[in-house]
């Protein structure tokens, strides 16, 4: 006899609203570290950037 499937983890197009919401404390350190998070990346990229930049000035 087969089993269905089920999974407890909602999908990322479920219309559905999240069951559970922090409270306002968490969300204010959620959004500092998602703002952290960000600011990282925007440095990682300028510094990939920048660093193909200058090897494509080397090769032209």
């Amino acid at each position: 006899m087969a089993r269905k499937f089920t999974t407890h983890q909602p999908s990322l197009f479920d219309a559905e609203p999240p069951r559970v919401t922090p409270c306002p404390r968490r969300m204010i350190e959620l959004r500092g570290l998602l703002e952290g998070l960000m600011l990282e990346i925007a440095q990682t990229l300028v510094n990939v950037g920048s660093a193909e930049g200058g090897h494509e000035q080397d090769h032209g």
